[in-house]
């Protein structure tokens, strides 16, 4: 992001001491006429991958010029995001240059940090802990303390239809040979994603079962990310990904055979059952960690008064504004703001400006 970028430049100015005249902050308002002088007049560029992407590919930015790429956020590298695609278009022009990818959360399975490894051709990985001696004296003191929210009933009888969903697409890859369990509960999207990847660049079958195996995979996918985000966030958080691809499918031959089976009925009913009910109730059902962050928060503010601040940090923009509404309700003791960029979602973001 740009502010992102721009935060970047500082500390490395402050810190690297690279002169001036060589360094430029790179983003999408420069205009394009103008890149192509800026990439040859300068050494040090501190940019989105996007901008890299999109000039390598139109001719403005010669990537054979580039000898290290310095990738943060490195975890994004996944599939085709920028971070993979600049890796790629620089590597088929030229062996010549070093990769420094970091991440604070490199991936929350093996497979998900291999397929980051894999992305940016990364060869040696050094890890580092908040212990670490080069570390520490930059790490504040910190109190951490898990909280493990059981299932409630109306997340476990979701999980039961969502397992029977998810095995659809995993019988057929099993059928077709090119996939070990249809135990959903042993796969990831991010598993199933680089495994349609060997699939793509070896094809074992042709035809017409070619292409119900891409289904299978594109479908595989798709749903492990939404059964990530309905143990995350909740029934509210998988019906809105349900309703927008209900409607997406209407456009989409492909995508109307998953809409229409009987495990995705069950599977939307059991999450609308669950959003309907705690709009009635006015009692948020949607995942137990709700309530338990309710009662947090409240006691947090009832024991220390206002002079305090609470930070919650949420995944998605829709969730934030979930939590926002169950917080208002203890309006004057909790007074909750949301705070989201600009780029997409269903609700307005703040401008940068208004976020400093």
């Amino acid at each position: 992001t740009k502010p992102l970028v721009a935060q970047q430049a500082s500390a490395c100015s402050l810190v690297v001491g690279m002169p001036e005249e060589d360094t430029v902050v790179f983003t999408g308002s420069v205009a394009k006429a103008k890149r192509p002088d800026i990439w040859r007049q300068k050494r040090v560029f501190f940019c989105t991958p996007q901008i890299v992407n999109n000039d390598i590919n139109s001719g403005a930015f010669d990537a054979r010029s580039v000898s290290l790429i310095v990738i943060d956020e490195a975890h994004k590298a996944t599939g085709n995001y920028s971070y993979s695609l600049v890796v790629k278009a620089i590597a088929a022009t030229t062996r010549y240059f070093r990769v420094l990818a970091l991440s604070a959360t490199p991936g929350d399975t093996v497979e998900a940090v291999q397929h980051v490894i894999a992305n940016l051709l990364i060869s040696r990985i050094e890890a580092k802990s908040e212990d670490d001696d080069d570390v520490s004296p930059y790490v504040h003191t910190t109190q951490l303390e898990m909280i493990k929210i059981p299932f409630s009933d109306e997340m476990r009888t979701i999980n039961g239809v969502f397992l029977d969903l998810l095995r659809k697409p995993l019988e057929g890859l099993s059928s077709g040979g090119l996939f070990w369990t249809t135990d959903p509960e042993k796969v990831s999207s991010q598993l199933l994603l680089m495994k349609y990847q060997e699939f793509q660049a070896n094809p074992t079958v042709a035809g017409d079962k070619r292409g119900h195996m891409i289904s299978c995979f594109t479908s595989g996918i798709k749903l492990f990310g939404w059964y990530k985000v309905f143990i995350t966030e909740g029934a509210r958080a998988l019906l809105m990904k349900m309703e927008d691809f209900k409607s997406e499918a209407q456009a989409r031959t492909a995508s109307k055979g998953l809409a229409n089976s009987e495990e995705f009925r069950l599977v939307y009913e059991a999450a609308q059952e669950v959003v309907e009910g705690s709009k009635e109730t006015g009692v948020n059902r949607n995942h137990p960690k709700f309530a338990k962050l309710e009662e947090l928060v409240t006691e947090h503010f009832q024991d220390r008064g206002d002079d305090t601040r609470v930070m919650i940090f949420i995944h998605s923009r829709d969730t934030v504004q979930e939590v926002v509404e169950l917080l208002e309700s203890h309006k004057p003791l909790i007074k909750a703001k949301a705070f989201v960029g600009q780029a997409g979602g269903r609700t307005a973001g703040l401008k940068q400006k208004e976020q400093k």
